[in-house]
Parts: structure tokens; sequence; C-alpha cells
């Protein structure tokens, strides 16, 4: 009678324990963004390449390269989504323009049935660290990934 009392009792704990597991959760995805982006004021145009990875839980994240061929500029990306709200920092590596630093904080969207990626907000630039400028801008992409 002990061992069958102790058998159920270690196999109704068996059952719970391996109910009680958490789910694990989904992927983070990896996607490969190309955006087309425009400073209002100005009009210029500028290309953005980067890896784009979609949390499940907390802030996306993307790293990449910017050019604006008819400025000559280059620059690498980092930045962060949460919830609709996007933090940018384009840090400039080409010669005429180390140092500068532009920060794009805006609002914006990842539509993850189409992959199709829209922010716009406001940019300021530093050089040097000193406050050069501000402004706004626009930017839009198709994304390919899991």
């Amino acid at each position: 009678m002990n061992k069958a009392l102790l058998w159920i009792g270690s196999a109704g704990l068996a059952a719970l324990c391996t109910t009680m597991i958490p789910a694990p959760a989904q992927a983070d995805t990896r996607h490969r963004c190309d955006m087309v982006g425009t400073w209002l004021e100005t009009g210029e145009t500028w290309l953005f390449a980067a890896d784009y990875f979609l949390a499940d839980n907390g802030a996306d994240y993307f790293s990449g390269h910017y050019a604006n061929p008819s400025a000559g500029t280059t620059a690498k990306i980092n930045g962060a989504a949460h919830t609709g709200r996007w933090d940018i920092k384009f840090i400039y590596t080409d010669g005429p323009h180390q140092g500068w630093v532009r920060h794009l904080v805006g609002e914006g969207s990842f539509n993850r049935g189409t992959r199709y990626i829209t922010v716009s907000g406001r940019e300021t630039l530093k050089k040097f660290g000193t406050p050069a400028g501000t402004g706004t801008f626009s930017m839009a992409g198709k994304c390919e990934g899991s």
C-alpha cells in the first residue's frame, strides 16, 4: 500500500512539474532592412541599411550604416524601438565629419505582416559634443528575414 501511494504521489508530482514548466518564448527575429530617409528642411535624401532585431519582450534594436550621397557623408547607426518610440544615433565615419553625431527621436512602427517600417520625428546634430542644429526627418523602408 505504501509503495502504491508513493508511486501515485510521484506520478502526480511529475505531472504537476511538467505542466508548470513555463513555455519558451518565441525566439527574437532578425531582419535586414533597407530604408530611405529625408532631412525635411533641406530635402536631402539618405539611405539606411540595418540589421533589425525584433524582440518579443522589450525593445527592438538595430545597427547598420547610413549614407547620404548628396552630402558625401557616412555613419554607423545604433538604435532601439520600444512601443512606437524610436531612438537612433548616427555616428559619422567619413573623414570630414568624424566627431559628428546625429540623434533622431521619433514615432514609428514596424508592421510584422508586411515588414514595412515608417518613422518620423526630430533630429539633433552635435559636432564634437556641441549642438549644431536641429530639424525633422522621415524615413520608410522594407525588411527581409525571418
